[in-house]
């Protein structure tokens, strides 16, 4: 007769190995009666695998106490063969014993086991222990997770059937809202705004990414057990705003504004996610028109952000030689090691009325005026797109780099997006499939920046991200982690430093040049005489500004050299005085 399930699992693990385990676990008890007691029986010697190796721990019961001991051994990446519990008052004391059973299949999973043996049995001894606390933290947790349940059918209900895997999957929004959420903010809120704050935050994330770095914006009334609020989700780069920009921004057109609550987080596609909640000063949600209000101010904000005022970028090397420099590099050992055309995008210009942005285009040789041509005619034929330049193509080898300068009317386009849904339609139809290198540089970017905070432990977070981002972007991507963080450094010092009216200057040596970091007052501007002191250099600046002071960060080579000694001290010494 065939065995059945059970008969199958009993011939692994049988039932006189299960009561044997229980007699000893209960004799240990016995002799004192208090304490937590863990047995396990030792892998043989000698295995003929897959062998079973049992832990049973026996204690005081209390409700969780099962998921408490299954929990560590989980923890430590281990499934379960078999599982069993008991519970039964002896002697006056309610005891609750635990079997489990690990099945080992080889001799790697066996060397793992041993040196996880010993975290295993120390863990299970501190979570094993009963107390009012954990009581009330089960508790607690139970009632999150009922609403955790609600929330996740009303995902289901709502969200576009593409999104849900992302949304509630293991590792997806949901699961990671609800971890960084407190147990207060999950119950005061009912579970229709939690769902919908959820898949908004998704939702924003995606259409960043597609509109090539565009700001979004959800703006909701919501009432929680205790007040009416104006909840804000804003989605961003944060190389283009940071989370105080945005709440400056939101207290410049609601002056009387009182935040209940702030939220934020980065992708690792940089992307800023933040949610802010607000209320007027008596307590009230804001209206429409206010809720406008706020829209229009961050799309300003951003607008300024992405079109770099407030930011000095000057070079005496055009920006193509950038572009040569930082990123076709980058784009040519892609194509030649995938063989997938390469395109890259980038924001050159922007208003309300129009976006200005240089599109890179990596391909094989074969075919390249074809190629080019047929881009050119599919721009010639759309309404809202302007071809405004294109450069020589640029040969290395069998790669051929093509660069277009094209201008989309955003009166033309309900979004951003659609303008470039449209542009890579062109592409396209001209070059067939290709992978946006965007998002590449976006992550490394994303790697970069958590290499140099590791690096900065001592330097606040903010300070980091606010000089990071304030750095000329082409020069960012091409210069390395310690180059950057040696200058983030002696830029936070120098700003420290710095007295209200005075100039303060120093500089730090990099691979291939000279980094030049100086204070001044607000009101003193010192670029015209900085540009006639490095007659001849290559330079790259960038600024930072403060209520009361602007910080320059300078970068400067002389034929691909730092500044001599001699020459940086004349500049320093004509700078300060």
């Amino acid at each position: 007769m065939k065995r059945n399930i059970y008969d199958h699992f009993r011939c692994f693990f049988p039932v006189e190995e299960e009561e044997k385990l229980v007699k000893k676990l209960v004799n240990k008890w016995h002799k004192d009666k208090k304490h937590i007691h863990i047995y396990h029986e030792e892998p043989p010697t000698k295995p003929l695998y897959p062998i079973c190796v049992s832990i049973g721990v026996i204690a005081g019961d209390w409700p969780g106490f099962g998921e408490a001991v299954l929990g560590t051994i989980h923890e430590k990446g281990w499934n379960l063969n078999h599982i069993s519990g008991l519970s039964q008052e002896v002697e006056g004391s309610q005891l609750g014993i635990i079997i489990a059973v690990i099945k080992i299949e080889n001799e790697v999973e066996l060397k793992k086991f041993l040196l996880d043996k010993k975290v295993i049995i120390e863990n299970i001894r501190r979570t094993s222990i009963g107390s009012l606390a954990k009581r009330l933290l089960l508790t607690i947790e139970s009632k999150r997770l009922e609403v955790y349940s609600e929330v996740v059918d009303i995902i289901e209900k709502n969200a576009k059937k593409k999104y849900l895997k992302e949304l509630l999957g293991p590792e997806g929004e949901t699961f990671k809202f609800f971890a960084s959420r407190s147990k207060a903010y999950i119950s005061e809120r009912s579970p229709k705004d939690l769902a919908m704050q959820i898949i908004n935050n998704y939702k924003i994330q995606q259409d960043v990414l597609d509109s090539k770095g565009e700001i979004q914006i959800y703006v909701k009334n919501i009432k929680t057990t205790k007040e009416h609020l104006t909840g804000i989700s804003v989605g961003v780069f944060e190389k283009d705003m940071l989370l105080k920009g945005i709440i400056n921004s939101i207290s410049f057109v609601l002056p009387n504004m009182k935040i209940s609550y702030i939220k934020e987080f980065t992708n690792p596609d940089g992307i800023l996610i933040a949610r802010i909640e607000i209320c007027d000063k008596v307590g009230h949600s804001y209206p429409p028109s206010s809720q406008m209000r706020i829209k229009n101010v961050l799309k300003r904000l951003h607008r300024k952000a992405r079109s770099g005022s407030g930011r000095v970028l000057l070079e005496t090397k055009s920006g193509f030689e950038h572009y040569l420099r930082a990123i076709i590099p980058h784009l040519v050992t892609e194509f030649k090691n995938c063989r997938i055309p390469q395109v890259f995008f980038s924001v050159m210009d922007s208003s309300e009325f129009f976006l200005v942005f240089k599109i890179i285009v990596v391909s094989g040789r074969k075919d390249k005026v074809k190629k080019v041509t047929r881009i050119l005619e599919g721009f010639d034929r759309v309404d809202g797109l302007s071809l405004l330049s294109t450069h020589p193509p640029k040969i290395y080898g069998n790669v051929v780099v093509n660069i277009f300068d094209v201008r989309g009317d955003l009166d033309k386009y309900e979004s951003t997006m659609e303008l470039y849904d449209e542009t890579k339609g062109i592409i396209k139809q001209a070059i067939g499939n290709f992978r946006d290198f965007d998002e590449g540089l976006r992550k490394t970017d994303t790697l970069k920046l958590q290499s140099v905070l590791e690096s900065l432990p001592e330097v606040p977070e903010k300070k980091v991200k606010l000089i990071y981002y304030n750095l000329e972007d082409f020069w960012r991507l091409s210069t390395s982690t310690s180059d950057i963080t040696k200058v983030i450094e002696i830029t936070h010092n120098i700003n420290i430093k710095h007295k209200r009216n005075e100039i303060l200057a120093d500089y730090i040596e990099l691979t291939g040049g000279t980094a030049i970091v100086i204070a001044t007052p607000k009101n003193k501007s010192l670029v015209g005489k900085l540009l006639n002191l490095c007659k001849n250099c290559e330079i790259t600046l960038s600024n930072i500004e403060n209520p009361t002071t602007c910080i320059l960060l300078v970068y400067v080579s002389y034929k691909g050299r730092p500044l001599s000694e001699q020459r940086l001290s004349k500049i320093l010494q004509e700078i300060t005085s």
